[in-house]
């Protein structure tokens, strides 16, 4: 196989190392990342948004994925220190736009309609990563850890499993948990 086969392309992740384990990003799901520096107390229903940021004069939710993560897979982090994913709302599926629209816009109309915010330890870098190394869930798994926003997973060289993650499926189905979305589709 040469170079350009679609197996052996190469794709940018951002590597969240923990302690246990990490966990892979798609690059095209953030558009920008910044020093966590000071958050605001937020109380909202939705599980894991606690807090809000400024960003480039906007205040955003603030996603705590380190805390997800935390809960859902028992591991330890590297770092107390975050940085902020800045995710951009019109990238996201229509049906998570209209979501998202309907729990923060509804009553908080300073909260930014553009862009929600991901907190992750700063523990964490770009790495490019041939597709053909990322693994698919198994069948008998798959349907329900993608639904839980697990895409597949990566053994390294280190003997380390990295768990590729969705974090639009993980940030929504988080809210989906607290809110009423009737509307609601998959996709």
């Amino acid at each position: 196989m040469t170079s350009e086969h679609h197996d052996n392309k190469l794709h940018e992740f951002l590597v969240l190392s923990w302690i246990e384990m990490d966990f892979i990003i798609n690059r095209n799901q953030f558009s920008a990342s910044v020093f966590l520096q000071e958050e605001m107390k937020y109380q909202e229903d939705a599980r894991y948004f606690s807090s809000l940021m400024t960003y480039n004069g906007q205040t955003l939710p603030v996603f705590n994925f380190n805390a997800f993560l935390t809960d859902t897979f028992r591991s330890g982090i590297h770092s107390n220190f975050n940085i902020a994913l800045i995710c951009d709302i019109s990238l996201f599926s229509r049906a998570n736009q209209s979501s998202y629209r309907k729990h923060f816009l509804k009553n908080n109309t300073d909260i930014s309609s553009q862009f929600l915010a991901v907190k992750v330890s700063v523990h964490a870098g770009m790495n490019h990563v041939p597709l053909s190394e990322i693994n698919l869930i198994p069948p008998g798994l798959r349907g329900k850890l993608n639904n839980e926003g697990i895409l597949g997973c990566r053994f390294t060289n280190k003997n380390n499993i990295q768990y590729f993650v969705d974090i639009e499926t993980i940030i929504f189905k988080c809210i989906r948990e607290k809110g009423d979305f009737d509307d609601y589709q998959q996709g």
